[in-house]
């Protein structure tokens, strides 16, 4: 038996927030693990079979050993290239052409947000995980009705991750 319960072992993870309340830096998984939770489903739709728990485990201990609550940028970076991904930044203009990456924003808490994005079957939307958002939608809807509302501080990237 792992850490998790047995139902997110075979999906996305889409709300962080239904995750148990494991210890995770200076707070917990579900309410600063979203670094954890986009790298987990980024691995997911690459097709790597990634093991619930040894993701969680990796970031746990990276996390640890900070001062934070949740993951940095430069953690979430060397956590993507620890599982074997490559990661490239994109600029805000080309972000539409992506497949698979991780997208992250500011949020009014003046804390960060980090969610994975896949394109859909529909070449002009993708599929936001952990983001409150479902289904697929094109970036413009899913910046109108969840990123606007969040920015305090106009601050937004977006990585394009390939195995």
């Amino acid at each position: 038996m792992g850490i998790f319960p047995d139902s997110l072992y075979d999906s996305y993870i889409l709300d962080q927030h239904k995750l148990p309340e494991l210890p995770y830096g200076k707070s917990t998984v579900n309410k600063d693990g979203c670094g954890f939770v986009a790298v987990y489903n980024v691995l997911k739709k690459l097709g790597k079979n990634p093991d619930l728990d040894d993701v969680y485990t990796w970031f746990h201990n990276c996390v640890s050993k900070g001062i934070l609550k949740g993951t940095t940028l430069c953690q979430l970076y060397l956590g993507l290239k620890h599982f074997g991904l490559r990661v490239r930044c994109v600029r805000y203009s080309n972000f539409e052409k992506c497949n698979v990456g991780i997208i992250g924003y500011t949020t009014n808490a003046n804390t960060g947000h980090f969610i994975a994005y896949y394109r859909s079957g529909d070449p002009e939307k993708h599929v936001f995980l952990n983001s409150n958002v479902y289904g697929s939608t094109t970036f413009d809807k899913f910046k109108e009705t969840r990123i606007k509302k969040l920015l305090r501080i106009p601050l937004f990237f977006a990585l394009e991750i390939s195995d």
